[in-house]
């Protein structure tokens, strides 16, 4: 039984359910490279100086492929992890679970890379000066 509690330990620390003391500074989290960005997109005072044309193709190509991607992703996520708990609680061992498990690692690690995308065409819209002010801003966060 202590194999499955640890088993279910990490599947929850990995997945973010236990977040860390709210005193500690938080760490850079993979969803940074899309919420800060669209956070100062979508600022009333417009930090980054976005002109109309960039606005318009951060909303109508990267923003809603992303997210539709993403939260596809995720929903794929959540069910193989709840896969994997169900099967931990219903007596099966780590290595009965190691497929699902190597799935779910492969699937958030092409989630990231579709942050990582996003990002990567988020940045080459900006001209230099934007990027400049983009990397002061997120390293004020």
């Amino acid at each position: 039984m202590s194999k499955v509690f640890g088993i279910l330990l990490g599947i929850l620390l990995t997945t973010g359910v236990w977040a860390g003391d709210d005193k500690k500074p938080k760490p850079f989290k993979s969803h940074d490279l899309i919420e800060i960005p669209m956070k100062f997109m979508k600022s009333k005072n417009n930090p980054l100086s976005l002109n109309g044309s960039q606005i318009s193709k951060i909303e109508k190509e990267i923003e809603p492929k992303l997210k539709k991607a993403h939260k596809e992703k995720m929903i794929k996520i959540t069910k193989v992890e709840k896969e994997v708990i169900k099967a931990l609680m219903q007596g099966k061992t780590k290595s009965d679970v190691r497929e699902k498990i190597d799935q779910i690692t492969s699937m958030k690690r092409e989630a990231l890379d579709l942050k990582l995308d996003a990002f990567n065409e988020f940045q080459s819209i900006l001209t230099p000066v934007q990027l400049k002010k983009l990397a002061e801003l997120s390293a004020k966060k």
